[in-house]
């Protein structure tokens, strides 16, 4: 892609997913997340402030695309949490590049359809768009939402146990779903 001008500039995900996934686990993160535990929301506070630091000085880059690699899981996280600690930061993050010529494209390749209207709002590209079982939007609802989204498309991992023909049947339908422009293909599994 670097031939194209396809510069991207990858992003360690936001400190929400970064402590939830790599430090306290998903349980004890949401039971601290529910009690409003003073110490997990300082941590956060701090956390988000560094990660506005580190796009600010993406922002001054030459990529052209800033890639953060998200990887929310809606169904453990819930949309109410998502907009009250990881919306604000996306904010910021649209605060800072604004006026720069950048894109952020945010890596979901789960459920997406319980914050459509958030990604709507919050305008960015979407990296691993995966349909079900993964996910539970298929690409011409998503097209029809988000019409001027670049897709990063992801063929659903249970279709590669397919007879051939039906697996390229799939992608190219895929293709067909979301129209002639804005998007690509990838995996980003070890298939």
């Amino acid at each position: 892609l670097g031939d194209r001008g396809m510069t991207i500039a990858h992003v360690e995900r936001t400190p929400f997913q970064k402590v939830q996934i790599d430090h306290a686990g998903t349980e004890a993160f949401s039971c601290h997340l529910a009690d409003e535990e003073p110490a997990l929301l300082e941590l956060l506070e701090l956390l988000n402030r560094l990660k506005l630091e580190e796009f600010a000085g993406v922002a001054r880059s030459k990529a052209r695309y800033v890639k953060l690699w998200e990887n929310i899981g809606i169904d453990a996280v819930g949309p109410l949490a998502f907009r009250k600690h990881i919306v604000p930061v996306y904010e910021g993050i649209n605060a800072i590049l604004r006026g720069t010529g950048k894109r952020l494209l945010v890596h979901y390749d789960g459920k997406v359809r319980q914050i459509a209207d958030d990604i709507a709002r919050l305008g960015f590209d979407l990296d691993s768009l995966t349909p079900e079982p993964e996910g539970d939007m298929d690409p011409a609802e998503a097209r029809r939402l988000w019409p001027e989204c670049f897709f990063w498309l992801h063929p659903s991992l249970t279709w590669f146990m397919l007879p051939k023909e039906e697996l390229v049947a799939r992608i190219r339908g895929m293709a067909s779903a979301v129209g002639p422009r804005h998007y690509c293909f990838e995996l980003s599994e070890g298939v």
